[in-house]
Parts: C-alpha cells; sequence; structure tokens
C-alpha cells in the first residue's frame, strides 16, 4: 500500500494581500549567518547534530509508565499523547534524566518557556502543530497518484503531533515500506516525548483490535496492573514494537541538535532524498535562526526530487522577533526560483507556507 498525499494547487485558498504586514527591520540576506558560515564559527552552547537509534532511546525507557489522554481534532480523528504530568514524574524519578550533559529544567514544564541555546520548547504541544494536523487530516482523503510521499521528516518536532498522526494513519492502514526522521533541539524531548508518543500511538491502535489484546497484554509484567490508558515499556513490548516496525518496513529514526551542514547529513544518510515530505512547527521565532531554518529546509528539499515543505507558523511571535514577512522576505531571496503558497486562517494569526 502506498503512502500518498495530494498537493494539487486547486485544493489550496491561498491569498498573499491577508498577510499580515507587520513593522520590522528588513532582512539583509547578505548579512546573515549561514550554515557555511556556522560550520566554521560553532558557538560553544550550541548543540551540535547527532543521529540517535531508536534502540538506544528505547534501552533508556525500559520499564518506564507511561499515561496518556486524548482529545479530539474533529469528529474523526483524535490526538494521542503522553500527559504532561507523566514526564515531569518520569524527570523527578531519574537521577540522571539525559543520557549527556544537558539538564532538564522543571520550569520549563509549567510554562510554555525558551532559553536560546538550551531549550527550544520541545516539551510543550503548540498552536501551529495542530493546524498542521488538521490539514494534514484534510489532505490525506484526498490522496492521488501524484505527489506520492514516502518519508516524512519533521524538524522541530517535540511532541511531533503531526508526524504522530501520520504514524497512526500507517499503523491503522497497515502500511508499509515507510520512513520517518525526527528531530529537535533537545535529546532529552526525543526521549521523554517524541519516542513516548510514538508508542502511546502504536500501542493504543494495537489494542483496537481484539485480536491483539491478548499479545499487547502479555507484554505486561502485572497484568493486574493492566489500566485505561496507560502500560509499562517492558523488554517484551519493546521486542514487540521492533518486530512490528521490522515486518512492515518502517524505519524511525532520530537526531538531535541545531540546524547545521550536520543535521542535513545525518538526515541524507539514514533516508534517500527523494519523495519527501518536510514538516515544521513553531520553528521561524528566532530572526537569527530563521536564516539557518531556511537554508536547512530549502537543501533538504533541493537534494532530490518530487520533495515537499510545510512549515506552519505564527504570522509574529511578540517578543522574540521572527515573523512570516521576514520568512517569505528571506525566501524570495535566496531561492527566487522556488514557488511558495500561503494557506491563512481566517480567525488567526497563524499560517501555513507550502514549498
Amino acid at each position: 500500500m502506498s503512502f500518498q498525499f495530494n498537493f494539487e494547487d486547486s485544493d489550496l485558498e491561498i491569498d498573499e494581500t491577508n498577510i499580515v504586514q507587520i513593522p520590522h527591520q528588513s532582512v539583509d540576506s547578505n548579512n546573515t549567518t549561514t550554515l557555511k558560515s556556522l560550520d566554521s564559527n560553532w558557538p560553544v552552547d550550541l548543540i551540535k547534530a547527532e543521529s540517535l537509534k531508536l534502540n538506544e532511546l528505547l534501552s533508556t525507557l525500559k520499564d518506564v509508565r507511561l499515561t496518556y489522554s486524548k482529545f479530539k481534532l474533529n469528529s474523526e480523528t483524535e490526538i494521542i499523547r503522553r500527559e504532561l504530568y507523566d514526564i515531569r514524574h518520569q524527570i523527578m524519578s531519574e537521577s540522571d534524566p539525559t543520557t549527556n550533559t544537558e539538564v532538564v529544567n522543571l520550569d520549563f514544564l509549567d510554562k510554555d518557556d525558551l532559553l536560546k541555546n538550551v531549550y527550544e520548547g520541545g516539551l510543550t504541544t503548540w498552536e501551529c502543530s495542530l493546524d498542521l494536523v488538521k490539514y494534514l487530516d484534510q489532505t490525506f482523503s484526498k490522496n492521488s497518484e501524484n505527489g506520492k510521499i514516502n518519508k516524512i521528516i519533521e524538524l522541530g518536532c517535540g511532541t511531533a503531533l503531526p508526524s504522530l498522526y501520520l504514524l497512526n494513519q500507517t499503523f491503522k492502514n497497515k502500511v508499509q515500506n515507510i520512513d520517518y526522521m525526527l528531530c529537535d533541539y533537545n535529546e532529552y524531548v526525543l526521549r521523554l516525548v517524541t519516542l513516548p508518543n510514538i508508542l502511546i500511538n502504536w500501542y493504543d491502535e494495537m489494542i483496537s483490535h481484539a485480536e491483539n489484546v491478548e499479545i499487547i497484554n502479555s507484554t505486561q509484567e502485572q497484568p493486574e496492573n493492566i489500566v485505561e490508558n496507560e502500560f509499562t515499556i517492558s523488554a517484551a513490548f519493546i521486542d514487540l514494537f521492533i518486530n512490528y516496525l521490522n515486518s512492515n518496513n518502517i524505519q524511525i529514526n532520530f537526531a538531535k541538535g541545531s540546524w547545521s551542514n550536520d543535521l542535513i547529513n545525518i538526515i541524507d544518510q539514514n533516508m534517500s532524498p527523494e519523495n519527501r515530505l518536510i514538516l515544521t512547527s513553531e520553528t521561524i521565532y528566532q530572526p537569527d535562526t530563521m536564516p539557518l531554518l531556511t537554508e536547512t529546509i530549502m537543501k533538504l528539499k533541493e537534494n532530490g526530487s518530487n520533495n515537499k515543505i510545510i512549515l506552519a507558523t505564527k504570522d509574529i511571535y511578540f517578543g522574540v522577533g521572527g515573523n512570516l514577512v521576514d520568512f517569505i522576505t528571506l525566501l524570495k531571496s535566496k531561492y527566487s526560483q522556488s514557488t511558495y503558497q500561503i494557506i491563512k486562517s481566517d480567525k488567526s494569526n497563524r499560517s501555513l507556507v507550502m514549498i
């Protein structure tokens, strides 16, 4: 079974004149940090890109108990994600909550906070990721042979709701031969929320079928403690999950670190360059890193054929400075041959940019 999206222009309601005109200092595209200049002058506090393998991350979650919740996106689609208090509990229960020198600050779990070059908001579910899920949900039912996609990249994934939606379709429709690459600045975000959310969505889909319940329950070391919306990541559960992925040729890989040539190389090494869907939400909020993100997504797109980018963003990030006008200005300046389309929300200052 093929995994397909239809990105026909006729399906999009686009009116560039609706972009909010935001007072800002024009982007000087000739005087911005580039991936090349970043490579030659890497800040000591910036996390370098590094590949993280699924098996390695799973091993750090053995015997962790997950609690999750569901909320309706619409009458037919649910979002399933790990409870925030459950993440807090795991952090507090671990003497070393990360696999390296990164430090998890519990304050980040209580507010939508950012700390430049330290924590980039990955434990929070941001509004624009839901916009992207809604768009994918609308688009998924319009499959066609045009624009076939079997490789998914999510940059700045955090809770990874857009990828989770697509993974759910993968699981529900028994899709095979598909690759996912999930990238976030912080490794502990990938370990504490991104991967657990993947396991939760797979678990919930499996137990929705009567023929799987006994098999899934057998992975729980104390069956009498099985309760709704909770389970333990036992060694048997990990084996069952890995066997499922292998038997369906589903690849899930991860990368941590900043936008960089190293990150691009990691993605290219793990995923062939054609037929990619590149997703990113709430990632243009910092004016000084916007050029790096733009270069990263455009290199990933232009490295192969039939690649698509969907960027979900607020029109302006008050207090931080990033905005849609500057992003479009930068895109036009540096990638004049590329076409883009904008879908505006009628009731908010949010947009989807299709490139």
